[in-house]
């Protein structure tokens, strides 16, 4: 679980950078992030696309 100091986009609280949206947010789901692949580090380090979660809230198709 990302430390809740440090989780989100300044400015946009709830937010990870790979975020297409606040989590519930209509239309959305949880998705593995691409960049890490869900494990939440790249080399060593927190991912920062998912904020060390392994998890993005993606928009699901419409249409």
């Amino acid at each position: 679980m990302p430390d809740p100091q440090r989780y989100g986009i300044p400015g946009q609280p709830g937010l990870a950078p790979g975020d297409d949206a606040r989590r519930g947010a209509p239309a959305t789901g949880e998705n593995v992030c691409r960049k890490c692949r869900g494990s939440g580090m790249i080399a060593g380090r927190r991912c920062e696309e998912c904020d060390g979660t392994g998890r993005v809230v993606a928009g699901i198709g419409g249409g």
